[in-house]
């Protein structure tokens, strides 16, 4: 093969490589052999317990706090970082964690982590997390993916963050109305609720719906580490 011939393929193959590289850094996409965060929907269990898990914050039912304060029902919260920052909505939502609550992480400002780069959801789980940390008290290491979108860079960056696990859902509740993936709720469910105007009642149909299956709710953070 001719000298101007081997410049041309070391040419093209350089480009190439050049090429990917470049993709890879202005779409935001990791490289490969880094440490992904693994995604949970439910937990496999023979012990007859569900787990309940609480997201947004938006709205500050007094009536489902008193319900889980008096019931003294685990949960797990995946609050916004920002709600987490602002007093109102702290001094609401400290009663649940001083009486045991679970704080997880559901990001700084709620994006949609499947979209944009990696450094901008890199970002907004860091910060997210030491916001829950701040004022929880707790060492967050758990990631809720808001509306559950979230992609193999997501679990990249939530690693990256010092996010164990992404805790996703098998239930969902709004209002009475409960959607499962396939026949009732089972053993090691975990359910997915808002911070809503009808959680209460939300909390309540579950509870009932549970009693009557034989089920408890239980702390996602002594089956899940």
């Amino acid at each position: 093969m001719s000298r101007r011939i081997l410049q041309s393929v070391h040419t093209r193959i350089f480009v190439g490589v050049l090429s990917i590289l470049l993709v890879s850094v202005f779409s935001g996409n990791p490289a490969s052999g880094e440490s992904a965060a693994p995604v949970v929907f439910s937990v496999k269990t023979s012990d007859p317990v569900i787990f309940i898990t609480i997201d947004d914050g938006f709205v500050m039912n007094a009536e489902a706090r008193d319900l889980i304060l008096s019931e003294r029902i685990p949960i797990t919260l995946f609050l916004k970082g920002n709600i987490w920052k602002q007093p109102r909505y702290r001094e609401f939502f400290s009663p649940l964690v001083t009486a045991g609550a679970t704080v997880g992480n559901h990001t700084e400002i709620h994006s949609d982590l499947a979209k944009g780069s990696a450094s901008h959801a890199t970002k907004d789980i860091c910060t997210g997390r030491d916001s829950a940390e701040a004022a929880s008290g707790q060492i967050v290491n758990w990631l809720r993916p808001p509306g559950g979108s979230y992609n193999h860079a997501t679990q990249i960056a939530a690693a990256s963050c010092g996010q164990t696990r992404l805790v996703l859902w098998d239930v969902t509740v709004n209002g009475e109305k409960i959607a499962t993936y396939g026949g009732p709720i089972k053993a090691g469910d975990i359910i997915l609720f808002h911070w809503r105007k009808d959680l209460h009642i939300s909390l309540k149909k579950v509870l009932s719906e549970a009693k009557r299956l034989g089920l408890t709710p239980a702390s996602l953070a002594d089956y899940l580490q």
